[in-house]
This record gives structure tokens, C-alpha cells and sequence, in this order.
């Protein structure tokens, strides 16, 4: 059984990486915004689409997902971040996947994010990033 600590860190990094992406969005406002999520064939991936037409009438921005099994996914975000195409905004995956994800520098610290964008990571956006988190695990 999956400990409630871990469900914990995987809701939270789950968050940063999908905030991390909604900030680095180019901003064309004639534009419908997409946002690709690619993640394994299981419940996170069903509650996501189960609450994205709700996410999607309240903002301007179009949900897909890509489900895969988990050694297709693996092989997916792999290609897409060794070559940075791009191609998925989050890639929701297991936590022993994050370190290799380390290794070959494709994560951020949030101070790094900073230097490239300064609105990164200020008072607002870590209030309202952890406030929903919490709320989002039922805490």
C-alpha cells in the first residue's frame, strides 16, 4: 500500500511541474492555450481527465492526454526530454523516474527558474502553489 507521505510528494511535485509549466506558456491571447500532459494509463491520469472539461471552461486553456503503458511512457518522456522537443508540458511519473530525469539536468530548482524568469517562485506563487496542494490532497 502506497504510504500517505508518498501520495503527498507525488501531488506536490505533480503541482510544480504543472505550475512550471503554465508559467513558461507563450502568451498568445487570440489563441486557445494547450496544455499536453503525457502520464501511465492509471488513476492520476483518469482523475485528470475526469476534472479537465471543468479546468478547461474556466480558463482559456485546452487539456490533452496522453496515456501510455509504463515502459511506453518511460520510453516517450525519455525521447521527448533527451532531444527537448517538447512535446509534453508535464510528464507525470513515477518518483524513482525523477532521479535520472536529475542526472541529465531536464529538472529545475525553483531558484533556477528564477534567474530565467523573476516572477518565478515569488511570495504569490508559493502561497497559492502549496495552499492548492494541500487542498487538492484533501488536507
Amino acid at each position: 500500500m502506497v504510504s500517505r507521505g508518498a501520495l503527498m510528494w507525488v501531488a506536490l511535485t505533480g503541482t510544480i511541474v504543472l505550475v512550471g509549466a503554465l508559467f513558461f506558456r507563450t502568451n498568445h491571447p487570440s489563441e486557445v492555450e494547450t496544455l499536453t500532459i503525457l502520464g501511465e494509463d492509471a488513476s492520476t491520469m483518469q482523475a485528470i481527465e475526469a476534472v479537465k472539461a471543468k479546468f478547461e471552461s474556466e480558463r482559456e486553456v485546452k487539456v490533452t492526454t496522453s496515456k501510455s503503458a509504463f515502459e511506453v511512457l518511460q520510453q516517450k518522456a525519455n525521447a521527448d526530454l533527451s532531444s527537448g522537443t517538447g512535446l509534453y508540458d508535464v510528464i507525470l511519473n513515477v518518483n524513482s523516474s525523477l532521479s535520472s530525469y536529475v542526472r541529465n539536468g531536464w529538472v529545475f530548482k525553483l531558484a533556477e527558474l528564477k534567474k530565467i524568469d523573476p516572477t518565478i517562485g515569488d511570495e504569490a506563487f508559493e502561497k497559492d502553489l502549496f495552499q492548492n496542494t494541500w487542498h487538492e490532497v484533501g488536507f
